[in-house]
């Protein structure tokens, strides 16, 4: 699907959201939903179209995929 947006000028971003206070995770996360959510935000802003189809954590780093 990246290839396929690509070529119409759209990335297609992967992100992992890390290890968030939720009830999904007993509230036992590192991390508060709103500071992840400010992560994913900045991570989106610095990426580009050549990053898509790659897979990110908050911090901006690439993952494997």
């Amino acid at each position: 699907m990246s290839e396929e947006l690509r070529s119409r000028g759209i990335a297609l971003l992967l992100l992992h959201q890390g290890f968030v206070k939720t009830g999904i995770t007993g509230f036992r996360g590192n991390i508060n939903p709103s500071d992840s959510a400010r992560a994913l935000i900045k991570t989106i802003n610095v990426k580009s179209l050549r990053d898509s189809g790659s897979f990110f954590n908050i911090d901006e780093n690439k993952l494997p995929w």
